[in-house]
């Protein structure tokens, strides 16, 4: 979208996940337009991973690093079963990827009026589009599949749906339904951070629901995590090590910070 709000395909789908990781001095691996959604797919799990071996932080100890690659490796091997081949060549939708409460305006009885922080709208698959995580108030990382969850999503589904068929469009994609946690896998996608709980909580029931930890541990992260890369054990000494490096620059920097307050102030 330019100055004068004019929405063309000049430019890679910018959304906040690849402003985030930028913005650490990583440089991400989308950067051009898209015509297929694998291949879409494919670059953000790369991301995921970029994010993985370059920010200081991301692992903190060995059972957790082995826990993140067995989760990205896994989620490379799964997109086919959430996002149909048959639509990899589109439709693509114009999509705020931003949206949220506070970027909504609403007159007195609940119409929407304005949105606002439109930057990291882009065109992205039509099977993303899904209903807000926060509709019932929770983050992403906390979505609770319980009543109030399956209504509003189905009022979203319906509403959507509803609207899909008013448009005589060639496609009729609409909404997925919840038992196929597609709504779950493409917010693992969007969400760095939350990756590993969404995948937890939300993808890998599907496969080995009756697994405990012990058994995830040494199951799905003894035997998939070597999948993400090579010497892998020495990839999460050297992350470990990292993070108890960048603590100290942190601390050292806050005490900093501090110090030079007292002396201001005293």
């Amino acid at each position: 979208m330019d100055d004068q709000g004019i929405i063309t395909l000049t430019n890679r789908p910018l959304t906040r996940q690849v402003r985030d990781l930028e913005s650490q001095g990583i440089t991400s691996n989308i950067k051009r337009t898209y015509s297929a959604v694998s291949s879409y797919v494919h670059d953000i799990l790369d991301d995921h991973n970029l994010c993985l071996s370059y920010t200081p932080n991301s692992i903190f100890s060995d059972e957790d690093g082995l826990s993140q690659m067995a989760a990205l490796t896994v989620m490379r091997s799964i997109p086919r079963h959430f996002i149909s081949r048959e639509y990899d060549s589109g439709p693509f939708i114009m999509t705020l990827t931003d949206i949220n409460p506070g970027n909504i305006f609403v007159d007195d009885k609940w119409n929407v009026t304005g949105i606002v922080d439109l930057e990291w709208t882009c065109s992205l698959p039509a099977e993303f589009i899904h209903p807000p995580h926060w509709m019932t108030g929770k983050t992403e990382a906390n979505i609770l599949i319980d009543a109030e969850f399956v209504q509003r999503h189905q009022e979203f589904k319906d509403l959507y749906e509803a609207e899909e068929a008013s448009m005589h469009s060639t496609y009729r994609i609409g909404i997925p339904s919840l038992d196929k946690r597609t709504l779950f896998y493409c917010l693992a996608l969007f969400h760095t951070v939350h990756l590993y709980q969404i995948f937890h909580c939300h993808i890998k029931p599907l496969y080995l629901d009756e697994l405990n930890e012990d058994e995830e541990r040494e199951g799905l992260c003894k035997f998939m995590a070597p999948f993400w890369g090579r010497d892998v054990a020495n990839t999460i000494n050297c992350k470990v090590a990292e993070r108890e490096s960048y603590i100290l620059q942190v601390k050292e920097h806050f005490r900093t910070q501090l110090e030079e307050k007292r002396i201001r102030s005293g």
